[in-house]
């Protein structure tokens, strides 16, 4: 038994009757239970109920979590929501339950990497997924589709609907990353769907056309990777820029702050000064000023050189020293 579980359930778009909240009330006395929800926590102990018959019978969205690595999520769609290949799917941790009037979507995944997870926040997620799956938006499944292919590569052929795999929801990245897909598989759903915009048939997503992507997918997503890297290196050179700017104009008052932290004697003062040495010299560099930086370096030197601590925390600027 797990060290906590947590439970809830809710209504998106409709209340709960009277009559329903008193019957839930009776499945736990420490469950907080609204006419829009149902949550509950347990330490060693566990909601005695079936969590899809739960869901069928008064929600439309449901999450189980437990911290040692369990996450089941219920979405309840309206009958004929979803197509008919998709039941054919041999996913041991997808079952869709049909009804007179719905298609619950069951999603059970055991021993996950889960234990990071804020459970509160994946319902939020769960709720996004139930919006999107309701507009059409398969994705969710196709990422479960790529979660099946990487634990066993025993997968059917399935029709690849136009969906645009790059550039996901933030729900569906949130269960991208507990589904454990790695990144080039959705690189690679994204390739064989732009492949397949060219002609008029509808691409098929295929263990053979999957196996085939996947290598260009993975050297386009470690360019994409690269190229991201490199511009938010550019991002932050162009802050520390306009920082040593604002930095600049100040100097005297830093060096003047410098010596003061300095001889102040402790560790945390001597980080401050250390900090700011270091800036004021790419700052003076920024600014084609080093014989000035230069010059007060080795006044400063000149008077805290028995200070190793400090002097350990600025190593770069040592070299400079006369």
């Amino acid at each position: 038994m797990s060290e906590f579980l947590f439970y809830k359930f809710g209504c998106q778009d409709r209340l709960l009757s009277p009559e329903q909240l008193d019957e839930l009330a009776s499945l736990s006395s420490r469950a907080d239970i609204t006419a829009e929800s149902f949550e509950v926590t347990y330490n060693y102990s566990e909601l005695n109920a079936d969590l899809a018959q739960l869901v069928l019978d008064y929600f439309d969205v449901g999450l189980y979590y437990a911290d040692w690595g369990e996450v089941y999520c219920y979405l309840k769609l309206p009958l004929g929501t979803l197509k008919a290949y998709i039941f054919a799917w041999p996913d041991y941790e997808l079952e869709i339950i049909e009804t007179g009037e719905w298609q619950l979507v069951c999603i059970q995944l055991e021993e996950c990497d889960c234990y990071q997870e804020d459970p509160e926040e994946l319902y939020e997620h769960a709720c996004d997924l139930l919006n999107e799956l309701r507009s059409g938006d398969l994705r969710l499944l196709y990422l479960l589709w790529a979660r099946h292919f990487y634990l066993t590569e025993e997968v059917n052929d399935i029709p690849l609907h136009g969906h645009d795999f790059g550039n996901l929801t933030d729900a569906q990245k949130a269960f991208m990353h507990l589904f454990d897909v790695p990144a080039h598989y959705v690189t690679a759903m994204q390739i064989i769907n732009d492949n397949g915009a060219q002609g008029d048939a509808v691409p098929m997503l295929s263990v053979e056309l999957f196996s085939a992507n996947l290598a260009e997918a993975e050297q386009r997503f470690i360019s994409e990777q690269k190229l991201e890297e490199e511009q938010q290196q550019l991002i932050a050179q162009q802050l520390l820029e306009v920082k040593l700017r604002d930095f600049y104009p100040d100097r005297a008052d830093i060096w003047q702050h410098a010596n003061e932290q300095a001889n102040l004697g402790r560790a945390n003062a001597y980080d401050n000064a250390a900090s700011n040495l270091l800036l004021l010299a790419q700052a003076y560099q920024l600014h084609g000023n080093e014989a000035e930086f230069k010059q007060l370096w080795n006044e400063f030197y000149g008077k805290h050189k028995q200070r190793r601590a400090l002097m350990k925390r600025v190593p770069e600027l040592l070299s400079d020293c006369t």
